[in-house]
């Protein structure tokens, strides 16, 4: 009895659908069962068609079989084979798929554990099944299998005659095997490219005549063969040979377009796109005429807006990619803006768009949006100077026009390109607003709502600027658009505007505005439109949140009308507002502050947990608010928020513990995925599709800051949730779906254990609590550090090392394993900033390179700056803590930092490595003597550096060797001296960025004739010393100075006080100078004090002459410690 009549027999015939085949049963069918299955073809072909069944129990249970035959791959890639032969036109596509995934899919693949006589029928029948498929989209998923595995095999010499089957279907008749022997060397040109480089000569000859190929699908097929080999080329010379194809490409478009096939004409215009992101360099002998052509397509209206799409998408992704190279065309700036404002001029009149919401109409992408997503990346991409004159050159013109949408435009094209022309637009930002501020009053709604738009976003790019120049003219227009209800979504928008106007805004530049502002906000509360009650309420919690206290007299009418909504808004179509008004409740508590809210606190914490605990649903937008709003009112309350811990905690913990949603889609049947549906981003790659569900990592984002602003809060009294919050976002330092979170896991980490630890001081309790908490984030942190490929991110790690070295402070409770970890660490990521500072290098160095792109690599610099910043932070707090136990570890990083101090590097290089070094003697002692060869000859010659920063640190530095190491310097302290003397000399060095440097070198200075006398000539240098005196800018090192000289003077050293006392008068002066003032701390003041009242009473005549020059506020700052010198020695 055959399976077929067994499932019959079981189930009876109604088992058997007509459709879809046999119904089968959910057991593990026996090893008998399944080889009669697999050998079988009436059989495995019903099988595989229960594999595409509707009916998920259908499905399902033939997925249960499938599987266990993969058990037997010799045999089920057989009986696949067999059905790709003699199946139905699906089945045989299906097949196809199946094969390709039972042979490569898994590690290892499948593949290697085939018999070798099934890996040859296998090769031998995909070919014959390639060669003989009559339908052109099995035919494809065959081909694709062909590919994958050739992939595999051809490396390894696996399979010798396919690219001679291959070279000979190239030549084939039929055009359907020409295109499958392009895809084939497409595949293996980009994937396996040092294999295919001894045939690129020939494949090229291939291509041209494939190019040329009278059959369309051929063209595209060996445009896109082409592109492949195009993206892998390394020598000059392939370069060369296969750039010469271009031209036969871009002829490709002009004949299809021709033809009228728009489908294949994008096909190979989306090949151009790749190209220019991969390999733009390779364009640039002909980016000309490739530009030219697609100005020609983006600029013809009878082609389908598709096409032109991706015309204007070419340019836009060679701007992105080589926007020097962009910017050297002639006349391109002044031919692409036209394009993308006639775009954004194609908009759609319904009179529904009045009534919908802003985010109601973005279904599908229009001209209108794609238009304006175009200028924006345009201008980020070219900078202002190339786009603002020729943009503001058009503006006027459009601006004048009897037609609303050219006004709307040009507005609109203002807002867009605001952040990528910030620096060449913000010097005029007056000039721009005459353009911005008739459209609140302009005749059409719709371009009264393009005003409003330009000024939130301009208030945003150009924040505080616009809202100082634009005060005035800005929120007067927004409450005019604001007056006429007419057109709800246009009175929504005005409202959202000054949402984004007043962040970053001086609250006593806002305060002549509140009256009114509110006035008008409260009275759209009214309204019965949803929209605009929801921005209203956004809008008065951007107000109260500027003006902060100021907001109390207004607290009383707004904060009782947003718990009423919170109260009494009921409803689904009511989830935001209600969101919203939970937000502008929490901002108003934090603006008016604790002692005002904290009467309506418990009221507003009962509503808020009633609502917690209603089960909302996963996409409810109060879900957010709730979480962010608990925690501004933990920031409140303070302390008197850790009684509602237990109630809000449990689902935020939830929260933070989403999983992420992650899916793989696979091409069975050239079908878009059903699932592409809103909250989820795909990424394409190669024939599957990852889909990641965004909207549930926001909510875990959230999640996750809102965790640390409790912790950060509550400190001690977070502490009963310290060790579940940890194990959740440890993890997390590693969860690579979402920056967010990641972020948001790596500033929480030093927060835990600063809760831990002042719990445990606070309690008494056993300090093994912080050890073990320790352990746990650090080993994590350190583990993740030399694999985070977010600088901004990576950054915070260090900073997050920093605090944690800071909170175990003395307690040093790092194992020598972590600190050789960490060592470990740094020695990779120091390794990864030389590189990426070789990259930039070699940026500057291209011929595109210009004022624009040295913008964009300064930023960069900034950035990297900031990262070797928190090395030397964390550099430094290790020396401390391990002091000349950290040598050993440090030896390991010689090489890295003292690379930092070569000439050649930046001064920011140059200032941390000398930093750290500074440290590392200051903290470790004198055994530091050992590494001093690969840094002293670059600290001494560093006093001289043109940077004062550089300076600082050289001038800082051999005032500690000299303190540290002392004698063991010996007589090189003697190039020292000369340096030093000419820095501090100089005639500008004490101007305010150079004086850190000099006052700096003052102290060194004073550190070697004490430390060092022996060495130097202390009877020369002690007067000059002295006569630099005094010193105002460095608050920390004047202690130092003024320490330095107390010494002197209590040792009653005779080169400083001179010959008969010669210099006590000056000393006398400067010591009334320093004496309560910031320059000393409470320890000098009581020495200065002192000697001042030796000086009194040893020279009485001398002192109360100086007393009595000095001005009243003087003596009022000296007396007083005078007084109790006095006090003290009666």
């Amino acid at each position: 009895m055959c399976i077929r009549d067994s499932i019959n027999a079981e189930y009876g015939s109604s088992g058997i659908n007509a459709e879809y085949g046999p119904f089968f049963c959910p057991l593990v069918p026996s090893l008998t069962g399944i080889m009669e299955w697999l050998s079988s073809k009436e059989n495995f072909q019903s099988l595989v068609i229960n594999l595409l069944s509707g009916d998920n129990e259908i499905r399902g249970k033939a997925e249960n079989i499938f599987n266990e035959t993969k058990k037997y791959p010799d045999q089920l890639s057989l009986a696949l084979l067999q059905s790709m032969a003699t199946a139905e036109e699906h089945v045989r596509s299906f097949c196809a798929v199946l094969l390709r995934r039972v042979l490569l899919k898994g590690n290892p693949v499948a593949w290697t554990s085939l018999n070798p006589a099934t890996q040859q029928t296998i090769k031998a029948q995909l070919l014959q099944a390639l060669e003989h498929e009559p339908a052109t989209h099995v035919q494809k998923k065959i081909c694709d299998t062909v590919s994958d595995l050739a992939v595999v095999v051809v490396p390894e010499g696996q399979w010798n005659d396919l690219l001679g089957t291959l070279f000979q279907w190239s030549r084939n008749p039929k055009d359907t095997l020409r295109v499958c022997s392009l895809s084939v060397f497409s595949d293996l040109s980009q994937y396996v490219a040092p294999t295919m480089k001894q045939h690129f000569a020939t494949l090229q000859e291939l291509l041209q005549q494939a190019l040329q190929d009278p059959f369309i699908n051929v063209r595209i097929a060996a445009v896109t063969a082409t592109a492949s080999v195009m993206t892998v080329l390394e020598t000059n010379e392939e370069k060369e040979r296969f750039r010469k194809l271009l031209p036969m490409m871009l002829d490709c478009v002009s004949k299809a377009l021709n033809e009228k096939k728009e489908q294949e004409a994008r096909d190979a215009l989306e090949v151009f796109v790749e190209v220019a992101e991969a390999e733009p360099n390779f364009l640039r002998p002909y980016v000309v005429p490739l530009i030219e052509a697609m100005f020609q397509i983006a600029g013809a209206d009878t082609l389908e807006p598709e096409t032109r799409h991706m015309a204007v998408e070419f340019i836009l992704t060679l701007a992105e990619n080589k926007p020097g190279m962009v910017r050297k065309i002639p006349s391109l700036v002044d031919r692409f803006l036209p394009i993308c404002l006639r775009f954004m001029m194609e908009l759609d009149e319904a009179e529904d768009w009045y009534n919908q919401e802003d985010d109601e109409d973005d279904e599908e992408l229009t001209n209108k949006d794609f238009g304006e997503e175009a200028i924006d990346r345009f201008a980020l991409s070219m900078g202002g100077k190339a786009i603002a004159p020729s943009l503001f050159n058009l503006i006027p013109t459009l601006l004048l026009s009897q037609d609303w949408k050219q006004r709307h435009a040009g507005i609109m094209s203002i807002a867009l390109v605001g952040e990528g022309c910030s620096k060449f637009i913000g010097p005029h930002l007056e000039n721009v607003l005459k353009y911005i501020i008739p459209g609140f009053t302009d005749p059409h709604p719709r371009v009264r709502w393009a005003a409003c738009n330009a000024a939130g976003q301009m208030a945003t790019d150009f924040t505080p600027d616009f809202q100082q120049k634009a005060h005035q003219p800005v929120l007067n227009g927004v409450m005019t658009v604001m007056s006429d209800l007419t057109f709800p979504r246009v009175v929504a928008h005005a409202a959202s505007s000054i949402i984004n106007f007043c962040e970053g805004c001086d609250p006593e530049l806002l305060a002549p505005y509140v009256d009114g502002l509110l006035a008008k906000l409260f009275s759209l509360l009214g309204t019965g439109h949803k929209m605009v009650q929801e921005q209203s309420v956004t809008a008065v919690a951007a107000i109260a949140d500027c003006i902060k206290e100021k907001f109390t007299p207004y607290y009383e009418t707004f904060m009782p009308y947003m718990i009423r909504i919170l109260a009494e808004a009921s409803g689904k179509n009511y989830r935001t507002l209600r969101g919203k008004s939970i937000e502008c409740i929490s901002i108003l508590a934090l603006a008016v502050g604790k002692e005002k809210f904290l009467p309506d606190s418990p009221r507003v914490m009962e509503l808020l947990m009633r609502l917690q605990n209603s089960e909302l649903e996963p996409d409810d937008p109060q879900i957010s608010f709730l979480l962010q709003s608990c925690a501004r009112l933990c920031t409140c309350l303070s302390e008197h928020f850790v009684p509602y811990l237990g109630a809000v905690m449990p689902p935020l913990l939830k929260s933070a513990q989403i999983q992420p949603d992650v899916k793989v889609t696979e091409d069975f049947d050239d079908q878009e995925p059903k699932d592409e549906e809103e909250g989820w981003d795909y990424i394409p790659i190669q024939d599957k599709r990852i889909g990641i569900r965004t909207s549930t990592l926001e909510e875990k984002a959230t999640a996750c800051n809102m965790i640390l602003c409790y912790v950060a809060e509550l400190k001690e009294g977070f502490f009963p949730y310290v060790d579940q919050v940890a194990q959740i976002l440890v993890p997390l330092l590693k969860f690579y779906y979402h920056d967010g979170c990641r972020m948001a896991a790596v500033t929480t980490m030093p927060e835990l254990l600063r809760s831990v630890s002042i719990y445990v001081e606070k309690k008494g309790a056993d300090r093994q609590l912080v050890k073990t908490l320790f352990d746990f984030i650090f080993n994590t942190l350190i583990q993740v550090i030399p694999t985070e490929i977010e600088l901004e991110i990576l950054t915070a790690m260090l900073e997050s090392v920093s605090q944690i070295l800071d909170i175990i402070g003395e307690n040093n409770i790092i194992d020598p394993p972590q600190v050789k970890q960490t060592i470990d660490a740094f020695k990779v990521i120091l390794d990864d900033f030389g590189q990426r500072r070789e990259n930039r290098e070699e940026k500057g160095n291209e011929p595109d390179f210009d004022d624009e792109e040295a913008e964009k690599l300064e930023e960069e610099n900034e950035q990297e700056e900031e990262f070797l910043s928190q090395v030397g932070e964390v550099m430094g707090k290790f020396c401390k803590l391990y002091k000349a136990h950290f040598l050993p570890f440090f030896s390991e990083l010689v090489v890295p930092i003292a690379g930092l101090l070569a000439p050649t590097r930046p001064s920011h290089d140059r200032q941390i490595g000398l930093c750290i070094f500074d440290d590392l003697v200051e903290h470790c002692g004198p055994e530091t003597i050992h590494v001093f060869p690969q840094f002293w000859n670059a600290m001494v010659k560093s006093l001289e550096d043109p940077d004062p920063s550089v300076r600082q640190a050289a001038s800082y530095g051999v005032g500690v060797c000299a303190v540290v190491v002392g004698s063991q310097i010996g007589s090189a302290i003697q190039e020292v001296v000369p340096r030093l003397t000419t820095l501090i000399n100089h005639p500008a060095s004490r101007e305010e960025e150079n004086a850190y440097a000099t006052e700096n070198g003052i102290s060194s200075l004073g550190k070697i004739c004490k430390h060092l006398s022996q060495f130097v000539n202390t009877a020369e240098l002690l007067p000059l010393w002295l006569s630099w005196f005094p010193v105002q800018y460095d608050k920390v090192e004047s202690v130092v100075i003024y320490g330095l000289l107390c010494d002197f003077i209590e040792s009653n050293n005779q080169h400083l006080l001179g010959v008969n006392g010669e210099r006590v008068p000056r000393i006398i002066a400067l010591l009334f100078g320093a004496l309560g003032t910031d320059l000393v701390n409470d320890e000098l003041n009581v020495r200065l004090a002192n000697i001042i009242a030796q000086m009194s009473r040893a020279l009485p005549a001398l002192f109360q002459n100086h007393f009595n020059s000095l001005d009243q506020e003087t003596k009022n700052r000296v007396q007083p410690f005078l007084a109790s010198v006095a006090s003290a020695s009666q």
